[in-house]
């Protein structure tokens, strides 16, 4: 059985706010340091995260700053999924340009390995 609009709503609300938490703590950050970036309340990031309150310029701003995607909010929302290769590239892009590179040279290892 299909959830009622209501459910499927409240569902992705859940998913995008967890997504958007996942994020901030990736990069060690607090929820005040995200909300003095984006010269908010911190108490508009806490109600985001929760799924309470979700603006897609909110979610803009956080993608930018924490510079990956818009879409990476949405990966576990239901729906088409991402090809595997973007969604290595937005989760290795949190990394800086040296641990980018170390997990490029991995990868590449990796690859030519199962390609032989």
């Amino acid at each position: 059985m299909i959830p009622a609009r209501s459910e499927q709503v409240e569902l992705l609300r859940q998913k995008i706010g967890s997504a958007a938490a996942v994020a901030r703590n990736a990069r060690g950050w607090s929820q005040e340091y995200v909300a003095r970036q984006l010269n908010i309340d911190s108490e508009t990031i806490s109600r985001l995260e929760r799924g309470v309150s979700i603006r897609l310029d909110r979610l803009l701003d956080l993608a930018n700053l924490y510079n990956v995607p818009l879409a990476s909010f949405f990966n576990d929302a239901p729906g088409p999924k991402l090809p595997v290769a973007q969604e290595i590239s937005m989760a290795v892009a949190i990394l800086d340009d040296a641990n980018q590179q170390w997990v490029l040279q991995m990868v590449r290892s990796v690859v030519d390995k199962f390609v032989r």
